[in-house]
């Protein structure tokens, strides 16, 4: 695809976007960039992160405000006009009096029979609020619809007085329910052409002036724009792109962002996808300083140079990249609150001195003394593969027992107990209790024959913890492979449904005697892990399964685990199964826990998320980890203010520590080779 304009790229120093105060810097990016020749683009990223149109007086900058959406401007009518003096204020270039062009949205257009006298009556009726600020003769010189063919006149029409108008207008506001409908109409053969409609918009913005709009409009706004989603029938919602007005080309925009299911998780997701944003816009690196802006209903967020500011009854939302495309920083802005972004070196700040031992950020099981060596914990994210099984024995063979009997091979407890109706079928019917435990035992070795071939090559034995009966509440009462928990290295619980797990071996009170012993292989130096469900028993308070409303972001439904990991919440199948993003992070802002009395000691401000991809692992040993298989590992972490969650997500060979900055916060720095 060729463009009609010249391209011209500008070089400069290494740079990253970070929140001014109080927010952390984040890591570098480069800032090379593509801009039309004949717009008033810039992409000089010290000053201009969102790239708007430059300003004709450098005085005087011009704003966007980008409205949610919702049935008008806001529910109350205080709001609603709090954000209309606002616009009106914005469009007051130099204290002048505001000419104010209104662009009715797609669902109030002009009918085939429909005169344009009534026409326009119908609109003073639906935008009252709108129309009747004509009267305010001290802060209003003009106020004009524009709309398709109004008095005969085509939109792109080089002499058409209507578009006249726009270029002289200081305001425009433009709703709209669909987000392709203002492009379709205006922007047709962008980035082919650029049309008189659209230069006219940057000029609004380049004297000073505001555009604005609600709903789909704000999406539309910007140059890549998201028109949906694209058609999946399982994984993560993934944004179906197209190009918009380009009346900015710095971020990307979603609307209703509080009340439609996957805006949080499609926005976080074309961040993440760089090279999808690199060849949508023919252009190596525009990912690299693209900037996610999420705007919920009833709510107005203003870009104006480099500052952010929010006014309204709810949220707005901005996510910031870099670290290799590693890192996401989320913040969340509420009424009045306003934040300036800027750009640094690439010199990492110092996040402070390393945790002691005795801090332990994941909550994990101490050494029973000083002399033992910290355990892990793996967190496979699920879809076992070869390479987790071939390192898993290399864990299990650093216990100290084993390490001071060089030759002596680990001992291994597989526990497949959370696909339960499996070993049941397998036992129904069996007469005694001799022939019951010898078809469970072959029929658990042919089922995961993979790992029990590992003895004795691999592991001195493989045993499997799953009860042979259930009594009649369906919790596990033959306990004697306790005994055989309590002699292993290693233990490995495999996939299914999480709450069989807790059903059969768990406690929410005190920890039972399954669990006991599980904790304890890792206070002794071993390892503890699992796969999909049996990720999801690891933490203290345990994702049991989510709860999905219609049109509302997926939540979670929490239940007791199995206390391995006290200060976790965690997810499995991250990159494979919709709605999981939402339900883990609103459970790090907000915590919920299982029942009021339910014995545990996890501290709100202590909690870190963990999510893990298909086909990898994450192994966690005190304040270190480090990432196996062949997709990422997802560690988010929230600061103080409980409004900016930072989202590090780590690559396959990645190691990073968790250290506490100055203030006390969590931070993650990913460990690289360095020269002394």
């Amino acid at each position: 695809m060729k463009r009609s304009d010249p391209v011209v790229r500008n070089s400069c120093p290494l740079t990253q976007w970070y929140f001014r105060r109080p927010f952390r810097r984040i890591s570098p990016f480069f800032c090379a960039a593509v801009v039309l020749a004949r717009s008033v683009f810039t992409f000089a990223e010290e000053v201009n992160p969102f790239g708007l149109p430059l300003p004709e007086d450098r005085a005087t900058y011009g704003s966007v405000m980008l409205h949610g959406g919702g049935d008008g401007l806001a529910p109350d009518r205080k709001t609603a006009t709090a954000i209309r003096e606002k616009f009106l204020s914005l469009a007051m270039v130099r204290g002048n009096k505001a000419r104010i062009v209104f662009i009715p949205s797609d669902q109030e257009q002009k009918e085939d029979d429909e005169t344009q006298n009534a026409y326009e009556t119908r609109l003073e009726g639906a935008y009252k609020w709108w129309y009747y600020i004509k009267d305010r003769r001290d802060k209003i010189e003009s106020f004009e619809w524009l709309y398709p063919n109004k008095d005969g006149c085509q939109h792109d029409s080089k002499d058409c007085p209507h578009l006249d108008l726009l270029e002289n207008a200081t305001g425009v506001w433009m709703p709209a329910g669909d987000q392709e409908w203002l492009p379709q109409l205006y922007a047709s053969n962008y980035p082919i052409t650029t049309t008189r409609f659209q230069n006219a918009l940057r000029k609004v913005i380049a004297k000073g002036g505001c555009v604005g709009g609600l709903g789909g409009a704000i999406s539309s706004l910007a140059e890549t724009v998201i028109n949906g989603d694209v058609d999946s029938a399982s994984g993560w919602r993934r944004a179906r792109l197209g190009f918009g007005l380009a009346l900015f080309n710095g971020a990307v925009v979603d609307q209703n962002f509080d009340s439609r299911r996957g805006r949080l998780e499609r926005m976080t997701d074309l961040l993440r996808n760089g090279p999808r944003l690199n060849r949508f816009n023919e252009t190596p690196g525009v990912e690299r300083r693209t900037i996610g802006l999420g705007v919920e209903r009833y709510t107005a967020m203003i870009l104006n140079h480099n500052t952010v500011e929010v006014i309204g009854n709810h949220l707005g939302h901005v996510f910031l990249k870099g670290n290799g495309d590693r890192t996401v920083i989320w913040k969340t802005l509420a009424n009045g609150q306003k934040l300036t972004i800027r750009t640094g070196s690439d010199r990492q700040p110092d996040a402070g001195p390393t945790l002691e031992e005795n801090e332990n950020p994941f909550g994990m099981p101490k050494p029973e003394n000083k002399s033992k060596t910290w355990g892990q914990v793996v967190l496979h994210g699920g879809k076992l593969t070869d390479e987790i099984r071939d390192v898993y024995p290399q864990l299990a063979a650093s216990h100290p027992d084993l390490i001071a009997h060089p030759g002596q091979l680990p001992r291994l407890m597989h526990c497949p107990a959370a696909d339960k109706d499996d070993w049941l079928a397998a036992i129904k019917g069996a007469r005694s209790p001799e022939i019951r435990e010898a078809i469970h035992d072959w029929h658990l070795r042919n089922s995961y024959s993979v790992w029990a071939d590992m003895a004795p090559d691999r592991f001195e034995r493989v045993d499997f913890a799953s009860p042979r009966s259930l009594d009649a509440n369906g919790r596990a009462r033959d306990e004697h492979f306790i005994k055989e928990v309590e002699k292993a290295h290693a233990i490995w619980f495999s996939g299914g449904d999480q709450k069989n797990l807790t059903a059969l071996f768990g406690n929410a009170r005190d920890p039972s005697a399954f669990q006991q012993a599980v904790i304890n292989i890792v206070r002794q130096g071993g390892v503890v892990g699992g796969t999909s469900a049996g990720l999801a028993v690891m933490p203290t308070v345990m994702i049991a399964e989510g709860k999905a409303e219609p049109f509302e972001p997926e939540s979670a439904k929490m239940a007791f685990g199995f206390g391995v990991l006290e200060n976790v919440f965690a997810e499995q199948h991250f990159d494979a199964r919709s709605g999981r993003i939402e339900r883990l992070t609103a459970q790090l802002r907000n915590p919920a826990w299982p029942v009021p009395d339910y014995k545990h000691s996890c501290a709100p401000e202590q909690m870190i998320a963990i999510a893990v991809d298909e086909e990898t692992a994450l192994t966690i040993c005190n304040n270190r980890v480090r990432v196996i298989g062949e997709r990422t590992a997802h560690i988010f972490l929230l600061a103080n203010d409980r409004n900016t969650v930072i989202w590090h997500a780590l690559k396959s060979g990645d190691r990073a520590i968790i250290k506490k900055n100055d203030k006390g916060e969590h931070v993650l720095d990913v460990e690289n080779w360095r020269l002394d």
